[in-house]
């Protein structure tokens, strides 16, 4: 009698961990697309951000292949890993968020007289966030981050006319290595 009264406690608590397991194998990976803009803010300015990402959730973790364009002082155009991690699977819930990958520069050609090279740069991001889902299982983003970007860039001086001898010009180059560090304030929509 013992056995029995303990086998029919023990019944829910049986299936309740049947139907969780089934519920576990019936999520498989997820294509999502993050769309995002945002605000630098930096030393020198502030200045408008805009990225697209594409990649698969599975469970509470996102990984996805992303670029966009960033107008902080060097305009450029970042391609990035994107990694995310919700904290729960609730309609609201905290994440973080990195990415990382290679920062090119983006210049107009009547912004190029004297440039001469420009060598792509490293791109990074990480930072906090709130994931607030709809009904439909799209879902509104705001995070906040830090945000470096580099690049460099050659370019030729200015040719003068030389005192020691007449129509002897001297030209040079110059080379830029630019390291921008930003606060990133993103709104962003996925779906």
């Amino acid at each position: 009698m013992r056995k029995i009264f303990c086998l029919l406690l023990m019944a829910p608590l049986f299936v309740y961990a049947q139907v969780n397991q089934q519920k576990q194998k019936a999520m498989p990976l997820k294509f999502e697309t993050i769309v995002q803009t945002g605000l630098l803010v930096g030393d020198n300015a502030e200045s408008a951000t805009l990225q697209a990402i594409a990649g698969m959730r599975h469970k509470k973790w996102y990984a996805g292949v992303g670029t966009g364009l960033d107008f902080y002082l060097q305009r450029s155009v970042p391609l990035f890993a994107d990694v995310r991690y919700d904290f729960s699977a609730k309609r609201k819930t905290f994440f973080l968020y990195g990415d990382a990958g290679v920062n090119f520069a983006w210049t107009k050609n009547k912004e190029q007289q004297n440039i001469i090279d420009q060598t792509p740069g490293l791109f990074t991001d990480a930072g906090i966030g709130l994931k607030i889902a709809t009904k439909k299982q799209d879902a509104f983003l705001i995070s906040v981050g830090y945000s470096h970007k580099q690049l460099e860039e050659t370019q030729k001086g200015f040719s003068w006319w030389s005192i020691i001898g007449p129509g002897v010009d001297y030209a040079s180059e110059l080379k830029y290595n630019y390291s921008f560090n930003r606060i990133a304030i993103k709104f962003g929509f996925v779906f």
